[in-house]
């Protein structure tokens, strides 16, 4: 699927004008249906704003970072990029990003959207700043308070969440490790898996699946509706068909079987 299309949830959901209020800096945690989100405006009074989105259950997060100053012609195509935490230039500390043309943030500016995988959350808890980069280059710089308290909020969010689709947290936290994709679950999904007619139709499934000791899915359900059942039942076929993990081991290092929770973001309509 062309990664455009993937943020239209957060991009219909993440303009900034109702929930910042220039001037007043601070951290706010908004929850969501089936996601989570961090907002925060700029410590340096430029109009800018920080906006991260998890997606429970999963190991990726969505960050758009609206700033005035931004041009349209920064990033003209998905982009690789890094993210630079408290100007360390360690390479180990780089956080790796996909950065998608500009999209227009309601007046505020332009804001880039990066869909980043790694463990952005503890790492904007304890940074007061935030460099995006294309290698040597440096694209914009956004400076905050560490949000540690607001970090924890979010995850207890994205718990809350969770228990309400019957994940067993304390099941997930006595394996010694989770489901490992054997590839980004984005490269499952493509635009021919649009089910004929419905090419148009904007929505997000979300799904609870099953990955048995083998690796390969054994079951699947939807926990988040899209609002169509043929889109929801194409969710789990896909993911039956295509999806493959190194499957969770428990304490002692046996496979076991173990929920993931995967998602599709349904929205040709911006083609």
């Amino acid at each position: 699927m062309h990664p455009s299309l993937a943020l239209l949830a957060l991009l219909t959901a993440a303009h900034p004008d109702a929930t910042v209020t220039p001037g007043r800096a601070r951290w706010l945690v908004q929850p969501g249906d089936n996601h989570c989100s961090l907002v925060r405006t700029s410590e340096d009074n430029g109009g800018k704003v920080l906006r991260y989105e998890t997606h429970p259950g999963e190991t990726r997060g969505l960050l758009l970072i609206v700033d005035p100053s931004l041009k349209r012609d920064l990033v003209g195509a998905p982009t690789d990029l890094q993210l630079m935490f408290d100007d360390s230039n360690d390479p180990h500390s780089l956080i790796e990003a996909s950065g998608f043309p500009l999209i227009e943030a309601r007046r505020r500016g332009f804001g880039l959207v990066l869909l980043a995988y790694g463990d952005v959350l503890s790492r904007i808890a304890a940074s007061s700043s935030l460099t995006v980069k294309h290698g040597s280059k440096i694209m914009l710089r956004l400076r905050y308070a560490a949000g540690d308290s607001a970090a924890k909020a979010l995850a207890e969010c994205d718990d809350t969440v969770l228990k309400r689709w019957g994940f067993d947290l304390a099941f997930m936290a006595s394996l010694r490790s989770a489901p490992i994709p054997n590839a980004k679950p984005g490269s499952w999904v493509a635009d021919s898996d649009f089910p004929a007619g419905l090419e148009r139709y904007r929505g997000t499934t979300v799904v609870w699946a099953t990955v048995g000791r083998d690796g390969h899915l054994t079951g699947c359900v939807t926990v988040s509706s899209s609002g169509n059942d043929v889109l929801d039942r194409a969710t789990c076929s896909i993911f039956m068909r295509k999806a493959s993990y190194s499957p969770a081991l428990d304490q002692n290092g046996a496979p076991v079987s173990a929920p993931v929770i995967l998602r599709i973001s349904w929205n040709a309509a911006l083609d």
